[in-house]
């Protein structure tokens, strides 16, 4: 019985083992029929366009080939390979691609490409304007990518060779590059192994050709799946022979960024890494032909630049071994650490100034001379430090406004640094010690403060201590100052300054500024000199309309001001200026130190005490409306006076401003022996503003005159006056109109009418007069003169009368004519007495100082008289008259 069914599984076991082999037979040769036909069905024709069809239909651009086939053993080769992007922008052309992958390696998710051949690939990128821009999706809203793969991973083995490549593109600004002939190799031979490129490529523009080769070796340092610079190391090669800048801008322009600059670039770079290390680097570039726009507007470095760089590092430290950086106007010199660097620094600052000039407007000021600086930089977490010294060698400043020079040598120590963290720059130390044969002294700023941005913690801080040779220190401030020609200055300035920024603005203190020795000297004047001077100022400056002064303190032997105070602020577009000075002056000393800004000859004498308040008010944008709408009113006065030999007694004037209305009261005056009245006023709303005198006044009466008074004021008048000495008389004039417009300093602008006259007046030494005595047949006599009253105007730089007689004795001289004030010329006719009552017309040219009596035209007046008063008396009137019409021009 149990053999019967052993027989029975036996035999219905033996089927069923037929047909398994025989469906692992036919499971095999199905594997083995896909595994050689579905190749050979792809690198057919018809498997050829089932291909380019499913990538086509992608919508990732237009794609061709001649012929694309797959062998298990042979690898991938596609032939005249062809791309199109959507939009046209990028076209792309493969003669011929080799490469024999890893199948299985890609099933398992490793690229093992194996070996790779491109063959003449030629890539073409023309970047179009477009009308709408691509919506950018904020990073937040952008889902995780949860597959991402490490590169380490995805990129396991490759090894790639490009033959003789092109890339060209066109930006959207037009400007095209070129880069031929690319010949590279990669070799990357997985995670954590050493990979190895050479790349040799030819840039191709409208400058010429330029070469670009690098070469290396790196084990690119693999933690965890994923790439660690930490553990990675390697050496590179690179060389840059004849880069056109204009390359790069090209290629900048196709990445939105604008680079407009161009120049030569030729480089070399040799880098060893160990550990994510540099360990050394060492760098050589040289820029020449450097053109670039900066703000619009073309700039350019005529001489080239160069730079070298030498880095290594260990374990412990990275070294600056060299880091030299040199161009014609400037010299950079490094070395040290991370953390510490030492630098010297030359600097031509003429040079500077050229190449800034380019961009940056010097506003009538050039720079020479050169700058050599040395020191340390200290870099720590959130500070930049440095200390060090400059030295200045026949600095110097020119200005075209002034027409001055100034140099400078000295020595410029320093000790600042750079709060990043707080944005503030801190001066621990800096000091100016100029040369002492030709520098102005010492400046020195200590424990400062200046932000680098607003709104920061600690605000301006500054305290400065100055101490200058004020004779040197001249020639500097001339450059930025107009002085007075031949005007100078000596004495020494001592001042603490602190300057601290508040809510209401700048609080600046100057506390008990001295001025030792002080002097000022001017040829032909009297030199002014005070022992010592100190002032203090307490002010709040936050612009220019907005300035307070709180306190104000001058101390001299010549003037004090006890209590100043000023304040300037702007509101709805109205600037209001108000102020009062306390004061005491000796006008002898305050005339002195003022001399160059007083009219020539003019001396003041008294101690005054006074009180002077102003205001003002006017539209921010019509500042020089201050004047017109001034108020002021005070008292001037002095003790004595003398200007162009008037005498002044004791003077007070009361003047007044309102409204921009001048008004200087009424007032009299003793003034050589004879009275001086006077009054005026001027309106500072006309343009220009015009001081005049009340309609008549008699500004002079009975004064007596004196040889300063002759040359200073007369000698205009009349020019017997001229040269004349001993002059003594009483004189008087009455003004009926005196008006000077106060912008101008021009005597063409002045306006007089009045009337002149002199009694009792004696001279001598006066050519011109004698000459006229002696034409009228007199000789010179001891007697009084009397100028009669004569009206003369003054109009246009010429002063001129009609009658002005002149008796000496009993002879009378009459002068007419017009007499030149500025270029002193003479056009004018005296009348001689002949005879008598009878007097002779005789010209008068020449100048004030050279007068030219026409002595001819004397005696041809007088010959025709003569000959006249004959035919008179021996025929008669008429018959007279006919034989003078006969011989007219005879004595012209």
């Amino acid at each position: 019985m149990k053999v019967e069914n052993t027989t029975k599984d036996a035999a219905e076991r033996k089927p069923k083992r037929r047909l398994l082999k025989f469906s692992i037979v036919a499971i095999f040769l199905i594997v083995l029929l896909a595994v050689f036909f579905v190749p050979a069905f792809l690198s057919s024709k018809s498997g050829n366009k089932i291909i380019l069809s499913q990538i086509n239909q992608a919508g990732v651009g237009d794609v061709s080939f001649s012929s694309f086939s797959i062998g298990w053993f042979s690898g991938i080769k596609i032939d005249e390979l062809n791309f199109i992007d959507p939009k046209g922008q990028t076209k792309v052309a493969v003669r011929k691609i080799i490469t024999r992958p890893k199948y299985l390696s890609i099933l398992m998710g490793n690229l093992l490409l194996g070996e790779t051949i491109i063959d003449e690939p030629k890539i073409e990128v023309s970047v179009k304007e477009t009308d709408t821009a691509k919506e950018k999706i904020p990073a937040k809203d952008l889902p995780a990518d949860k597959t991402s793969k490490s590169p380490a991973i995805a990129l396991a083995k490759i090894k790639v060779t490009i033959n003789n490549g092109n890339l060209k593109v066109v930006s959207k600004s037009g400007k095209t590059v070129e880069i031929s002939q690319i010949n590279a190799k990669f070799d990357i031979n997985g995670p954590g192994k050493q990979a190895g490129f050479d790349i040799d490529m030819q840039i191709n523009d409208h400058a010429g050709k330029s070469k670009i080769t690098a070469e290396g070796l790196v084990r690119l340092g693999i933690s965890q799946g994923n790439l660690n610079w930490q553990k990675t190391d390697g050496n590179i090669k690179a060389a840059i022979d004849e880069l056109d800048l204009e390359s790069i801008s090209a290629l900048l322009d196709v990445a939105g960024i604008e680079f407009d600059a161009s120049g030569k670039l030729n480089a070399d770079v040799d880098v060893k890494i160990n550990d994510g290390r540099f360990e050394k680097l060492n760098a050589k570039a040289v820029l020449s032909d450097f053109k670039r726009k900066v703000a619009g507007k073309d700039t350019a470095i005529d001489e080239p630049v160069k730079m070298d760089i030498a880095i290594s590092s260990d374990n412990e430290d990275v070294r600056i071994d060299r880091l030299t950086v040199e161009s014609s106007f400037c010299k950079i010199r490094c070395k040290g650490g991370v953390n510490s660097v030492d630098y010297n620094v030359t600097a031509d600052l003429g040079g500077i100034q050229n190449f800034a000039s380019q961009f940056a407007d010097f506003k009538g000021f050039s720079m020479a001379g050169n700058i050599a600086a040395e020191g340390k930089l200290d870099f720590a977490k959130g500070s930049i430090k440095t200390a060090g010294q400059a030295d200045l060698e026949n600095v110097s400043i020119h200005s075209d406004a002034t027409k001055e020079d100034a140099f400078i040598s000295g020595q410029l120590p320093f000790d600042i640094e750079i709060d990043t963290t707080e944005n503030l720059f801190r001066i621990d130390s800096l000091k100016l010690k100029t040369d002492s044969k030709n520098g102005p002294g010492e400046i020195e700023i200590k424990n400062s403060v200046v932000p680098l941005k607003k709104n920061t913690k600690e605000k301006l801080s500054l305290n400065i201590t100055a101490m200058l040779d004020l004779q040197k220190t001249m020639p500097l401030a001339s450059v930025f100052l107009s002085v007075p020609q031949g005007m100078k200055f000596t004495g020494k300035i001592k001042t603490n300054l602190s300057v601290k920024e508040k809510s209401e603005g700048y609080h600046i203190v100057a506390d008990r500024t001295q001025l030792e020795e002080f002097s000022i000297a001017q040829p032909g004047k009297e030199t002014f000199e005070e022992p010592l001077l100190t002032a203090s100022i307490d002010m709040i400056y936050k612009d220019n309309n907005a300035v307070e002064v709180k306190r104000l303190q001058v101390d001299s032997s010549v003037m004090k001001i006890t209590d100043g105070k000023f304040k300037k602020k702007s509101s709805n577009e109205i600037t209001k200026i108000e102020g009062q000075l306390q004061c005491e002056y000796d006008w002898k000393a305050v005339s002195d130190m003022v001399s160059a800004f007083l009219p020539e000859g003019l001396s003041l004498e008294g101690s005054r005490k006074d009180i002077i308040k102003f205001s003002s008010q006017y539209p921010d944008t019509q500042p020089d409306n201050f004047m017109e709408n001034l108020e002021t009113h005070g008292k001037l006065g002095f003790q004595k006076a003398e200007y162009m030999g008037l005498n002044f007694g004791k003077t007070d004037v009361d003047i007044q401003i309102r409204n921009g209305l001048l008004e200087i009261a009424p007032f009299f005056t003793v003034v050589n022996n004879g009275k001086f009245n006077f009054a005026g006023h001027a309106d500072f709303n006309q343009k220009p503003a015009i001081f005049q005198t009340p309609n008549q006044i008699k500004i002079i009466e009975n004064i007596n005159i004196n040889d300063q008074t002759t040359k200073k004021l007369l000698a205009y008048v009349n020019p017997v006056f001229a040269g004349a000495v001993n002059v003594r008389g009483i004189a008087n004039f009455d003004c009926e109109k005196l008006s000077i417009p106060l912008a101008s300093d021009s005597i063409n602008d002045l306006e007089v009418v009045g009337t002149i006259s002199i009694t009792k007046m004696q001279l001598e030494a006066s050519d011109l007069l004698a000459k006229i005595l002696t034409a009228a047949g007199s000789s010179r006599s001891r007697e009084d003169i009397t100028i009669h009253p004569t009206k003369f105007t003054v109009q246009n730089g010429f002063l001129q009368y009609d009658d002005m007689q002149m008796d000496i004795g009993n002879r009378s001289i009459n002068f007419k004519g017009i007499i030149g004030l500025a270029d002193k010329s003479l056009d004018m006719k005296v009348l001689i007495p002949y005879k008598g009552e009878k007097k002779v017309a005789v010209p008068l040219k020449g100048t004030i100082n050279k007068p030219e009596l026409d002595l001819a035209g004397l005696l041809g007046e007088t010959l025709q008289q003569q000959l006249e008063e004959e035919l008179e008396e021996q025929l008669g009137e008429e018959l007279k008259e006919k034989i003078l019409e006969g011989l007219e021009g005879l004595f012209e």
